[in-house]
């Protein structure tokens, strides 16, 4: 499949459905600059893959593997993440926006070994996290 080839560098799939394959597997994927706002990627593996410069604006990614997924400088308003499963060590969050989520609250989130560098922190609630 071409998820790790480059042949997709900035796919546009703005509310796409469907798109993602059966078996949910698209690790190391080249998805740079791809517009993903609204789409569903729970459950999907992305681990390893690079999604920098990405619109996942209002994207859901509950329950997806984010284990070493770039999203440098990827816009993250109003995105589901998987804050407490563990499935985002090792990810690349530097100049990404709209990390965290309105209400600030990251009671108990899993966030070893992610690199919050340039993240905006002030009045996040992490206390009990990981």
């Amino acid at each position: 499949p071409p998820w790790d080839s480059g042949l997709i560098k900035g796919v546009q799939l703005e509310g796409a459905t469907g798109w993602v394959p059966a078996d949910k597997d698209l690790r190391n994927a080249k998805l740079i600059g791809a517009n993903l706002v609204g789409c569903n990627l729970e459950g999907v593996n992305l681990s390893g893959g690079d999604l920098s410069s990405a619109n996942l604006q209002n994207a859901n990614l509950m329950n997806a593997n984010l284990s070493n997924v770039n999203l440098r400088d990827a816009k993250l308003e109003g995105a589901r993440l998987p804050f407490y499963s563990g499935l985002m060590e090792g990810v690349q969050l530097a100049g990404a926006t709209g990390l965290m989520p309105a209400d600030k609250d990251l009671r108990n989130a899993k966030l070893r070994g992610l690199n919050l560098a340039g993240s905006d922190l002030e009045g996040v609630n992490l206390s009990g996290g990981d």
